[in-house]
């Protein structure tokens, strides 16, 4: 399985705030770590792939001041080690989804969460997601 449906995985099975935040963090690092790949790749979508990597650095900032947020597993892999994406992993279109799917469950995350800095957290890093897959979505088509 690769990184990118491992991540939408963990995103779709994560219950509690605790555990959406902490899958969300690691799916935005995942999607930073791809699009400054993709940034390598096409010329046509250097400018998109730039600006989604700022946007999910953006989002990493917004969840980590969340007071819900648990503590990083000191045994586990720290976040350098756990995000190489392969490079068949920066297809924008599975990109934008997984932004797309961390919009929905941040949303929802953010309008039940009892602590204003977590709603705060939650709804700064759902519009960096949602900005993501705007970025990297397709093109409409007429």
């Amino acid at each position: 399985m690769d990184q990118i449906s491992v991540a939408r995985h963990q995103l779709e099975h994560a219950s509690g705030l605790a555990q959406v935040l902490a899958s969300s963090l690691e799916a935005f690092r995942l999607l930073e770590a791809a699009c400054q790949d993709g940034q390598d790749g096409s010329l046509e979508l250097f400018a998109a792939y730039a600006f989604a990597a700022t946007a999910a650095t953006e989002a990493q900032i917004a969840i980590a001041r969340a007071p819900s947020l648990p503590d990083p597993d000191p045994a586990g892999p720290g976040p350098a080690q756990s995000v190489h994406p392969n490079p068949e992993e920066t297809d924008p279109d599975a990109l934008a989804d997984l932004a797309e799917l961390l919009h929905a469950r941040l949303s929802d995350a953010g309008r039940q969460a009892r602590d204003a800095d977590d709603q705060t957290a939650c709804a700064d890093a759902a519009q960096q997601a949602h900005l993501i897959g705007k970025l990297l979505a397709p093109p409409a088509r007429p």
